[in-house]
């Protein structure tokens, strides 16, 4: 009998066991997020918690004191009707099968298993009282699952870490440029490899592939001795990961985008951030060449101890990279770079300062390795849009601005300022931003109040989870009856669907992982 239970309890928590590793998968397998993320989770679930208990409770003193047989055919419909339901969802970012969550799946199902040599004692009365707790055990197993595992995660990834390190020694004439900053590395990395990649051989880390295990799996599945330069994208979260990854690829060259409350969560401080960033200076060698923007405070402020070259671009006129003359229109962006005297014109399909801002990096980048401003000005003529970074496509009854990637406050108001510059009707679909710490009610209000000057329509993604920004709506005199709460993407865009006018232009403003809808 017993057996049979066990089985029918698995079979229970089967959909329970998926969505705890999928939601442990989509905050990166981090202890600290997915602990804030179970509370919030939790505290939204209590209504299901307690209408289980109810349910099954009824079932018991219904069937009048069920024996396990029963109780087993119970779990089976439960878990069939459950499965069914889950086969429904549409989720933004589906859960990826890695050998990482594969592991944590076998010492998760063994924890459950341990768990349930002592439930199945209890009598049925109290296995019945205690199921709508049991239901939610996987979420807090999988921690605990983790946490056991951490010691083969770790060993697993320093083997492939120095495996990588060992790949890198063995390619002494290779170029290696870090591209770090708060926000506008993914995009600084793409544009520089469309400058640079039919003069050099080159590689770059495919997506946000930025951590040390993404870094790794690039250099171990894709470098080739061909390769003449590698671009290598570093993210960082915490205190030390910046260099933590300089100390592993130790580039050449580097560049630091910029410096915002980016991850303030887990940062705790501007000045963390600051530091952390600007060791990809810091830890160049003596003859590398830092690129730094210039319209950087955070940047600018910084006092820096390294001797090594440096070389400045940005808007300001005392940059060696000196961008200026920008003017807009719905095709394309014009713009003017001061170098030594030299006044040289560009255009380009991309949109937004933030972008201009990336391409005059780029630019600084390819030139200073030799690339002729000839080129580049073709280059930069054919630069292809960057995905989901305000990103322009064009459909039969509207055009949209994908901006849909890893929104801060500062790449949002320049996404609003295109949009802004726009005709027709314009709609925003924003979940608002997060990760800003005790900052982000706040930033969220702010940006709240300064996209009503710029839209026509708002579309706010979780109710919980724009809350601060509607307040900032709420401050201004924009239309209430032109703010529109949705649950998630897909009832966002049922409501766009119905209020959008032929020619309309619609910003989608950052898009949140299922785990942080609320």
């Amino acid at each position: 009998m017993n057996t049979i239970l066990w089985i029918s309890y698995l079979c229970f928590l089967l959909v329970p066991i998926k969505h705890s590793l999928h939601m442990f998968q989509q905050n990166r397998y981090r202890f600290d997020r997915y602990s804030t993320w179970i509370k919030k989770d939790i505290m939204i679930k209590q209504k299901e918690i307690g209408r289980q208990f109810l349910y099954l409770c009824g079932v018991y003193f219904l069937l009048l004191y069920p024996d396990g047989y029963l109780l087993a055919t119970l779990l089976f419909i439960y878990a069939y009707l459950d499965f069914k339901v889950e086969t429904r969802k549409l989720y933004r970012k589906a859960l990826v099968y890695t050998p990482r969550v594969k592991r944590i799946l076998v010492m998760e199902i063994f924890l459950i298993g341990v768990f349930f040599t002592g439930y199945l004692s209890l009598p049925i009365f109290w296995q019945i009282f205690f199921i709508p707790f049991v239901y939610f055990l996987p979420w807090i197993f999988v921690y605990f699952s983790s946490c056991l595992m951490q010691p083969i995660e770790k060993k697993i990834a320093q083997y492939y870490q120095r495996q990588a390190k060992s790949m890198l020694s063995a390619l002494p004439h290779l170029l290696i440029v870090g591209i770090g900053g708060s926000y506008g590395k993914t995009s600084t990395k793409n544009i520089l490899y469309h400058l640079v990649n039919d003069t050099f051989m080159t590689l770059k880390t495919p997506h946000s592939y930025n951590n040390p295990m993404g870094i790794t799996k690039t250099i171990r599945t894709m470098l080739k001795p061909i390769h003449e330069v590698f671009l290598c994208e570093m993210g960082a979260d915490h205190v030390h990961d910046i260099e933590e990854l300089m100390e592993f690829v130790q580039p050449s060259m580097s560049i630091v985008t910029s410096i915002g409350s980016q991850h303030l969560q887990t940062f705790h401080s501007m000045e963390n951030i600051q530091k952390e960033k600007m060791q990809m200076i810091e830890k160049l060698p003596r003859d590398g060449i830092g690129f730094l923007n210039i319209d950087e405070p955070w940047i600018v402020d910084y006092a820096l101890k390294n001797t090594c070259r440096i070389i400045w671009y940005g808007t300001n006129e005392k940059a060696d990279y000196y961008l200026h003359n920008i003017s807009y229109n719905k095709t394309h962006t014009s713009f003017s770079i001061c170098y030594q005297n030299h006044n040289i014109l560009f255009t380009t399909p991309l949109l937004g300062k933030h972008n201009l801002q990336n391409i005059c990096g780029a630019i600084a980048i390819a030139h200073t390795l030799g690339i002729s401003w000839e080129i580049l000005q073709k280059k930069v003529e054919l630069l292809p849009f960057v995905e989901h970074r305000l990103e322009k496509k064009v459909y039969k009854d509207y055009i949209l601005l994908d901006d849909a990637y890893n929104s801060n406050p500062i790449g949002a108001r320049y996404a609003f300022d295109v949009l802004k510059q726009m005709d027709g009707q314009r709609i925003v679909i924003t979940p608002g931003c997060i990760d800003l710490g005790d900052m982000q009610e706040e930033e969220n209000r702010k940006l709240g109040v300064y996209v009503t000057d710029c839209a026509d329509d708002i579309i706010l993604v979780g109710a919980k989870q724009t809350t601060s920004y509607y307040e900032g709506i709420k401050q201004t005199e924009f239309p209430k009856s032109h703010v529109y709460i949705a649950n998630d993407f897909t009832q966002a865009l049922n409501i766009f669907n119905k209020i959008k006018t032929k020619g309309c232009i619609v910003l989608f403003e950052n898009d949140l992982p299922d785990a942080f809808h609320h």
